[in-house]
């Protein structure tokens, strides 16, 4: 009889050991009197108001924390308004730590179509290194009680339903995360380029339906114009905050470019700035396009694709360095591939993780820290592992068109 509690037997033992010991943080929380979850409370708030017909937006006694995000993401928090808050809390906490473990789950499912994985044993220490890579970010994500880890999880289960053709699921789930945050529209994008009509027609579909939903809690078709007005300034608040290519903490792909090479030396107008970002995001894209050239023998570079599109979400469109989960997939992959790699590559990619993840304060002190991070360290990282995946799987597609 196969033991339980042996990791070379049972294939999810280290996703119930994270599990357990995100449930003691929570406990260490309670009892420190930091189990504050401020984040969460916004949406809990806006779910109260918005059952109440009233104003989302610009809310003065809300002070810092505003809520700056859809009408329709208000929606998603009522069944949790309805309870005590800090019942809602636990709840809330607890869901966000058995999705991170989904997402491990699906990541390298999906980052392995080859099945190489041998065994329980290696996977188990695939889910520990990549909770220990991801930590940092995951512990700020459920300390704040954010929805970033949700999003992911959206978009991880839209990807796979699309793999499975069920385009309906697809972009249900895809539309679903938008209202969130509207990082999912580069995952549209993404859909497009495949030629996966069929889920995109069915998340501008469902879209659509999602959009409606909080006209049956306002009074009037005035006011829902007003509020989703008022969400789309929202959108241009935060983007106009990244429009300074060369200010710290700034850990945009767009910021780093300028800051880290000769660009520093440019005046940047508005202008500019636009045109240099659209620049960026044209070479994003004809890397794409030679990924799929340099595909002769039409292998299956879905899970490489995926793991770069989900990773540029971050480095395009920084929020807070927990967004920087998104890079999970691109572990993923080399991990799985590592000791096929090059030792270059293997270096590189180790040197990216450590200076992306490990930036923490509790182990460099406040000071060294927001020095650190002032430096974006953590979007440097990001980029260096982005391009060993980019440029090891190219050279494998090369070379595999070769050999045949």
């Amino acid at each position: 009889m196969k033991s339980q509690f042996s990791f070379r037997t049972n294939p999810n033992l280290a996703l119930y050991l994270i599990v357990f010991f995100l449930v003691l943080y929570m406990i260490n929380h309670v009892f420190n009197g930091r189990f504050n979850s401020y984040d969460f409370q916004v949406y809990y708030r806006a779910a109260e108001r918005l059952l109440d017909g009233q104003n989302l937006y610009r809310i003065v006694s809300d002070g810092h924390y505003i809520f700056k995000y859809s009408p329709v993401s208000a929606v998603y928090f009522i069944p949790l308004s309805l309870l005590p808050l800090e019942l809602a809390k636990v709840i809330y906490w607890l869901a966000s730590s058995v999705a991170f473990c989904i997402v491990l789950v699906l990541i390298f499912r999906m980052g392995d179509p080859q099945k190489t994985i041998s065994g329980p044993g290696k996977l188990n220490l695939l889910y520990i290194i990549s909770f220990i890579c991801l930590g940092a970010f995951l512990e700020l994500e459920i300390h704040l009680g954010q929805v970033n880890i949700f999003i992911l999880l959206l978009l991880l289960v839209s990807a796979y339903c699309s793999l499975q053709d069920r385009p309906l699921m697809s972009g249900l789930l895809l539309a679903l995360s938008i209202y969130l945050k509207p990082f999912g529209l580069i995952l549209f994008a993404y859909y497009l380029y495949r030629s996966k009509f069929k889920d995109s027609l069915y998340f501008l579909l469902f879209t659509a339906v999602l959009l409606v939903l909080p006209l049956l809690f306002y009074g009037s078709f005035e006011m829902f114009i007003q509020q989703n007005r008022l969400w789309l300034q929202e959108i241009q608040i935060e983007l106009n905050g990244k429009q300074d290519l060369l200010a710290p903490y700034n850990h945009t792909i767009f910021s780093v470019l300028a800051r880290y090479t000769p660009l520093r030396w440019i005046e940047w107008t508005a202008t500019g700035t636009l045109v240099f970002q659209l620049v960026v995001l044209a070479v994003l894209g004809f890397l794409f396009i030679l990924l799929r050239i340099s595909n002769r023998k039409k292998e299956d570079i879905f899970p490489v694709e995926l793991a770069l599109v989900l990773c540029l979400i971050p480095l395009l469109a920084h929020t807070n360095k927990n967004l920087y989960m998104f890079c999970g997939m691109v572990n993923a992959v080399l991990l799985i591939r590592f000791f096929q790699l090059h030792w270059v590559y293997r270096s590189l990619f180790i040197f990216g993780v450590l200076i992306s993840s490990f930036n923490i304060i509790e182990i460099w002190g406040d000071e060294l820290t927001f020095k650190l991070e002032a430096w974006s360290l953590i979007a440097l990282g990001t980029l260096i592992s982005w391009i060993v995946l980019y440029v090891s799987s190219i050279q494998g597609l090369v070379r595999g068109s070769k050999d045949s």
